[in-house]
């Protein structure tokens, strides 16, 4: 891996632990619930992607984090289904 590249992550890492700490913000002092946050964030940096590298590529990207994530379950599944003894090691 490249100099560049790990620069590009650590850059990546700072603006992610950023954009987490803004959002938090938003729930606890403004009152918004995680999901009306999320949309929103999601938006901008959709939008922001577009116009920094245009509309096709943006979708391929999000195509490809969407076949990484499309079968993660929420936090209150795995609760869920921890409580009922249904995970296990």
């Amino acid at each position: 891996m490249s100099a560049e590249k790990i620069e590009v992550s650590n850059a990546a890492q700072q603006a992610a632990e950023r954009v987490k700490a803004v959002m938090a913000e938003l729930c606890e002092a403004d009152g918004m619930t995680w999901p009306e946050a999320l949309a929103g964030a999601h938006a901008e940096i959709v939008i922001a992607m577009v116009l920094a590298i245009g509309g096709s590529e943006t979708a391929a990207r999000c195509r490809h984090a969407a076949t990484q994530v499309e079968n993660i379950p929420t936090l209150e599944q795995v609760i869920e289904k921890a409580a009922r003894g249904a995970c296990r090691p």
